[in-house]
């Protein structure tokens, strides 16, 4: 015999009926920004919000090489308006190059614009993803490293035939490692200065990052490199600017 109120009993067997359990099926997934703590975020946790920030507000990229899909250069749309462009040069390491503020003075060696890039690329999917990340680029990068202090780095194809003709013209200016026999800004300007004169098989060979500029500044004895947005030419120009302290 049942002793509850003939209101309530109707009501329990109306949801006996229509349990209210979670229709089977695939949950959605939030992808939420990662949490930090004011000033006590760490490199980690500032790099992660970046690739937060490339996945979700990046939405569209427009290659402008398009003979190299993954090593290229791409346009990226910026939020609060006009383009940046952002070189790749490697799937998985930070020796990207964006012409933004802020991968200029984070010393991260990334910003959101080339975790953008790199979360789209991943769309195309993940084998050829990593097929590509397992070659590398193609051809001799030379770039400004700004992962920790600005320093020119130059970083050659896993195929060592793959550049012949870039290692000839820039053997004058290289270390028996292949690195560059100095980055001292001198040095730098005369190695950009040849470059910008040499032939369409030595260019298919060797990107010369268009933020690369020669180091123009001068603070007494203290030397530092500076980057720039030059849209007229893929290749640096040569210019020198002194100033006193």
């Amino acid at each position: 015999m049942n002793d509850m109120p003939p209101q309530l009993y109707r009501r329990n067997s109306q949801s006996t009926s229509h349990p209210l359990t979670p229709r089977p099926g695939k949950r959605r997934v939030v992808d939420r920004a990662p949490s930090l703590i004011g000033w006590l975020s760490s490199d980690v946790e500032e790099i992660e919000r970046r690739r937060w920030r490339g996945r979700t507000e990046i939405r569209r990229i427009e290659a402008l090489e398009p003979d190299t899909p993954y090593f290229g250069s791409f346009r990226v749309p910026g939020t609060g308006g006009g383009n940046y462009e952002v070189e790749i040069r490697s799937l998985d390491q930070p020796m990207n190059s964006c012409g933004c503020a802020d991968q200029r003075v984070n010393g991260l060696g990334t910003c959101k614009h080339i975790e953008g890039v790199l979360a789209r690329l991943r769309l195309r999917g993940a084998r050829a993803f990593a097929a590509a990340q397992r070659a590398g680029s193609p051809r001799a990068e030379l770039y400004l490293s700004l992962s920790g202090q600005p320093v020119p780095r130059l970083l050659w194809p896993a195929d060592p035939t793959a550049a012949t003709a870039a290692r000839a013209a820039l053997a004058p200016h290289l270390a028996p490692d292949g690195s560059l026999a100095t980055i001292a800004p001198d040095g730098v300007a005369v190695l950009l200065h040849e470059l910008a004169g040499v032939g369409p098989s030595v260019r298919r060979q060797l990107r010369v990052s268009r933020h690369l500029d020669v180091p123009t500044h001068r603070c007494g004895a203290q030397v530092i490199f500076v980057i720039t947005s030059n849209s007229d030419s893929r290749y640096v120009s040569l210019r020198r600017a002194e100033r006193t302290p």
